[in-house]
């Protein structure tokens, strides 16, 4: 399979999915948005996966390309290849479903549980894996879940942490694909964000819970062997 993978930031690369899609022997490509790079032709690869960024989904005077990646993503769900979209990907998949993407009620930053969703479990994707775990956050804003879509999972700060649609898109608000060097990077450069709240944990505290990925890394690991 010929994955590709949309960044918008220098350092919030793909984590253990590039380890993933080593190991299965795929070939990766990459777009980035932030060195102006072009999206590719749909016929080109086979899967995609729309990473995280600092940006919001309606800031398209402040990032031009968001609109160019707007329309990438939509002519690529009119091919239905599987798709992955995280923190802001899964932002701009449910803006590409129609969605709204606004505000959540508090920034989620850092270590906190969520809950798969009972009818999530149930989905092939997700038989047989654990239901509510720890895992990594970082995002402020949300959406309501696309008409036609299945819940995936929640947590105590955000409604909606992604969503299923149609067998061939998934879309995660929270991290699973972080490792300790992508967590540290992200600490590094988002250090005006880590203003401790409710729901927003410090960067001492981040860091010294990086042990956390391992409750995620091989739940992550079967679901992209599932959707891809």
């Amino acid at each position: 399979m010929r994955l590709h993978i949309l960044l918008h930031e220098p350092f919030e690369g793909p984590g253990i999915i590039l380890n993933w899609a080593k190991r299965n022997n795929q070939s990766v490509s990459y777009t980035r948005f932030f060195q102006g790079d072009t999206p590719p032709l749909q016929d080109t690869f086979d899967g995609l996966v729309i990473m995280g960024g600092g940006m919001n989904v309606y800031e398209d005077k402040v990032y031009p390309w968001l609109q160019e990646e707007k329309e990438f993503i939509k002519k690529t769900l009119k091919k239905k290849k599987p798709m992955l979209g995280i923190c802001l990907g899964s932002q701009l998949l449910a803006d590409a479903l129609g969605e709204q993407v606004f505000k959540n009620e508090k920034a989620e930053i850092g270590w906190f549980p969520v809950t798969i969703d009972q009818q999530a479990i149930k989905h092939h994707w997700f038989k047989g894996l654990p239901d509510y775990f720890t895992t990594f956050h970082w995002h402020a804003d949300t959406y309501k879940l696309p008409e036609g879509a299945v819940q995936l999972a929640s947590s105590k700060a955000t409604t909606c942490q992604g969503f299923i649609y149609k067998d061939h898109i998934l879309a995660l608000q929270f991290h699973p694909e972080t490792d300790e060097e992508l967590i540290g990077e992200m600490v590094k450069n988002g250090q005006d964000e880590l203003i401790p709240d409710t729901w927003v944990q410090d960067g001492d505290e981040i860091l010294e819970n990086t042990w956390l990925t391992n409750t995620t890394t091989q739940w992550f690991l079967s679901v992209l062997d599932r959707v891809f």
